[in-house]
């Protein structure tokens, strides 16, 4: 469990932001720019230590040793490696190197783990290819992917689906819910697509100005909601298949 206690950003909030976020989840925070989305994940991936304590399983983040703390917490931001000449399926492995015993080879298990993750991500045609070379779409899968491949217990994502088109966003959904499925997995992400937020989440957060100003489950997204905090007139449809708002704005808002 992921657990926020008087959490202050540094945007002059009058009120501190205390939530628990339940072990299996997925949360989407929303907001207008500047609201405070890609700062509270930052905090929570020890960017920056604001006034406040956060917890995950019930340990202090702050008390987190460096070595352990890929075990708890994997951040994407949407960042490249500096160098990332290996090919995809080695760059991939580099995301299970806190797991496997000093000086020994990645296992059998690391191995398995990475093809899943270039097949759930449909990365095989890239599988050999130098990652620096990837197409921009496949490059940006590649990276959640590599996030993921982590496990660790609690995965922050900005933006995730930034950029990417329908068949990736598609792609991204299924990896997350399948990556809770267990109920020991959490994931918090920050989204400008109000829809992706709707459709992929069980929870929603609105942030406005640094604080938390709404909290609540996808389907009570609605027109009256983002008209208040995003100034902008949209209409929300239904999604024939689940029933979850999807987010239509007009030209020109």
């Amino acid at each position: 469990m992921l657990e926020l206690r008087g959490v202050r950003l540094p945007m002059g909030a009058e009120t501190p932001i205390s939530l628990e976020f339940e072990t299996g989840s997925i949360t989407a925070i929303i907001g207008p720019s500047g609201s405070g989305k890609s700062l509270l994940l930052a905090a929570v991936a020890r960017r920056f230590s604001p006034p406040g304590e956060i917890l995950i399983a019930g340990r202090s983040l702050s008390g987190i040793t460096q070595k352990e703390y890929p075990l708890y917490v994997s951040y994407f931001d949407g960042s490249t490696p500096a160098d990332f000449g290996e090919t995809l399926h080695d760059f991939l492995l580099l995301a299970r190197a806190h797991m496997k015993r000093f000086l020994h080879p990645f296992g059998e298990h690391h191995l398995q783990a990475a093809d899943s993750a270039i097949e759930a991500f449909d990365l095989d045609e890239y599988r050999s290819r130098v990652f620096c070379t990837l197409p921009s779409d496949a490059l940006r899968r590649a990276l959640i992917a590599l996030s993921v491949l982590r496990d660790s217990e609690l995965l922050l994502m900005d933006d995730p689906v930034a950029g990417l088109g329908i068949h990736s966003m598609g792609i991204v959904q299924r990896a997350l819910a399948r990556h809770t499925m267990g109920g020991d997995r959490t994931v918090l992400f920050a989204s400008g697509d109000l829809s992706f937020a709707a459709q992929t989440a069980d929870r929603i957060l609105v942030m406005e100005d640094g604080a938390v100003v709404e909290d609540i489950a996808p389907e009570s997204l609605d027109a009256d909601i983002i008209r208040r905090y995003f100034r902008t007139e949209v209409l929300v449809s239904r999604n024939i298949y689940n029933g979850r708002p999807e987010v239509h704005f007009f030209p020109g808002t």
